[in-house]
């Protein structure tokens, strides 16, 4: 389980401000937050109750045409279910066996002629090994990509170098929840290339509420998915340590290498999950991503056949992985 260390006497300074300003949503923590978040990875941030929302938030802003969405079946339930309670038809897609994320192959395949949005994840820390070729293929037929980079706060960007998760596609949801990297306990947070449509999900995300000249005003419908401003310090708190949180599991990562290979690798990670074969005795797991009762076509019930989700699931398991965790061990 990733560790808060956020030295006590910040968290309580951060509180007391808090405390002192009478703003405990809305106010100077929630906007440091999204600056660290736009620092990080050169997009517009928004703050958003959880990542869960944050994704729903995003489909529900965008303009839909055919209201088909194609989803990986090899993905947490949130994802179909954010896609169709934005009122999408999800339609699932298999995955590769090289990085469990969903591959231009896959989406040649399964993918409608009508598909209107692409909801690709980034499974256990990486970006999918196909991000680049994948946001081709959707600007090539005009289709929104939406990324649930769940798993992917931390990788890229200012700290590795390179692409973060939303560089490519129209927007990307973070977690912040207790198993991630960059844990605050709940929370997300939402980046988009489009100002525009950081500026929806920042209203969506606020009861649709607007403010003009005029006064307060509501441009539509909308929920509450603020975040409040203790997560928010939190979340700045533990930003503001991201390379030195990233390099620490990068080198837990490198330690566990010299034990047993990971089935999969990344040029860049937060190494959320460390993923070897399901033949690897261990003693202690974290589980899988996904265990077939968490891919899509059992969790929500879709049909289809997807040969590699099945694959997956049963294959692979995670091993525990955080910063320090493995220093000092040796080769077997």
């Amino acid at each position: 389980m990733p560790t808060i260390h956020i030295p006590p006497k910040e968290l309580h300074a951060a509180f007391d401000m808090i405390q002192a300003s009478g703003f405990f949503s809305g106010g100077r923590y929630t906007e440091l937050f999204e600056n660290e978040v736009s620092r990080w990875s050169g997009l517009d941030a928004v703050a958003v109750s959880n990542c869960g929302m944050g994704l729903y938030a995003i489909l529900r802003c965008l303009p839909k045409r055919s209201g088909v969405a194609v989803v990986s079946a090899n993905t947490f339930f949130a994802t179909g279910a954010m896609a169709r309670e934005a009122g999408y038809k999800v339609t699932l897609a298999d995955c590769s066996r090289s990085d469990f994320c969903l591959s231009v192959d896959s989406l040649d395949r399964y993918a409608p002629p009508d598909v209107d949005v692409v909801v690709l994840t980034h499974v256990g820390g990486g970006l999918a090994k196909d991000y680049a070729e994948i946001a081709a293929w959707c600007d090539k037929r005009g289709v929104h990509l939406v990324e649930d980079a769940a798993h992917a706060l931390g990788c890229g960007g200012d700290v590795h170098g390179g692409l973060t998760a939303g560089a490519l596609g129209h927007a990307a949801a973070f977690s912040l929840y207790s198993t991630k990297p960059m844990c605050v306990g709940e929370g997300g947070v939402v980046v988009s290339r489009s100002f525009e449509t950081a500026a929806r999900v920042r209203r969506f995300c606020d009861y649709g509420k607007t403010n003009t000249p005029a006064g307060i005003g509501y441009d539509g419908v909308g929920f509450n998915a603020r975040m409040s401003e203790w997560t928010a310090a939190i979340g700045w708190l533990q930003m503001q340590r991201r390379v030195k949180m990233m390099e620490g599991r990068a080198r837990a990562a490198t330690h566990l290498s010299r034990i047993v290979a990971p089935m999969v690798n990344w040029p860049a990670s937060t190494w959320y999950k460390f993923i070897v074969g399901a033949d690897v005795p261990a003693k202690r797991l974290t589980g899988k991503v996904y265990a077939l009762s968490d891919q899509l076509p059992s969790a929500m019930g879709l049909p289809g056949a997807f040969p590699n989700a099945e694959w997956v699931a049963a294959n692979h398991q995670c091993l525990p992985i955080e910063e320090g965790l493995y220093a000092g061990q040796k080769e077997l």
